[in-house]
């Protein structure tokens, strides 16, 4: 593996709902959010579900200082648009300099 690089695993999610439905269609997405409009994002297979999903999927980023966010999302496929927003985490870090 290259340096600087992050693997994220994505495996489950569970509990999932939306109020007035007994199945849904859901995915996950893996955002690494950066200063200004930089990102980088991946998106899961869509599974349909009535409450627990499995996707046991890993995605691979190159790393660089400009990022500061990691955010998982978990949505419900809309029939028009991306998906509403079901679930979200956003894990924030700093990088430092360890050569000074």
């Amino acid at each position: 593996m290259e340096p600087n690089t992050m693997l994220a695993y994505v495996t489950a999610a569970r509990g999932l709902y939306m109020k007035n439905k007994s199945s849904i269609e859901a995915f996950a997405t893996v955002t690494l959010q950066g200063k200004g409009s930089l990102r980088s994002r991946c998106e899961t297979d869509h599974t349909q579900t009535e409450g627990d999903c499995r996707w046991d999927e890993c995605f691979e980023y190159k790393l660089s200082d400009k990022f500061n966010a990691v955010v998982v999302s978990v949505y419900a496929k809309a029939k028009i648009g991306s998906g509403d927003v079901i679930g979200r985490h956003v894990a924030n870090w700093n990088v430092h300099d360890t050569d000074g």
